[in-house]
């Protein structure tokens, strides 16, 4: 009751309060109802300079492959600084049996009218785990197998200036 009397007699004060809780009702639903960014799940990140910098391709590419006459490559990348900043985590790369295999089975799948996404190689652990190495960029190391303990140890994502880290998607 004390607000009621308080704008009785101030029309202005009244139509001041309508306006601001149709303003933040509006701002309310305007959240609510906007479209979320979504990602782009047949797009994956590649590098072709071992993580210095990154392109987007399809994410049925057999790497390695050529990319402006270099080898391109899986790249993993994250932010950091709040998304404020990215970096490569690792970088990812078919064995040349599972590469040969898997381009195959693409071919087959385009030759039967199928998308890449039918192959089942991309979702067969048995084939990803040996059929996959991964690195550090930059690093002097040898190439590891996923299902290597070392891969592990690759695997393991932390920001350069320690802070929380989100994998990064293709928008």
């Amino acid at each position: 009751m004390e607000i009621r009397k308080a704008i009785q007699g101030k029309p202005l004060a009244g139509v001041g309060v309508a306006v601001l809780l149709l303003l933040v009702a509006g701002t309310i639903l305007t959240r609510q109802f906007w479209p979320e960014k979504r990602a782009k799940l047949s797009q994956a990140y590649y590098s072709d300079d071992d993580g210095q910098t990154w392109f987007q391709d399809s994410v049925y590419r057999a790497a390695p492959f050529d990319h402006n006459g270099r080898s391109a490559v899986i790249a993993e990348i994250y932010n950091y600084d709040n998304g404020g900043k990215e970096f490569c985590a690792y970088l990812a790369k078919f064995t040349p049996e599972a590469k040969s295999r898997l381009e195959k089975a693409l071919a087959d799948a385009e030759k039967s009218g199928l998308s890449p996404s039918s192959v089942t190689l991309y979702r067969d652990p048995s084939f990803m785990g040996p059929g996959m190495l991964v690195k550090k960029p930059g690093s002097k190391e040898d190439w590891v197998s996923i299902s290597d303990p070392r891969a592990n140890d690759v695997r393991s994502v932390h920001s350069p200036d320690g802070s929380a880290v989100d994998e990064v998607f293709v928008y």
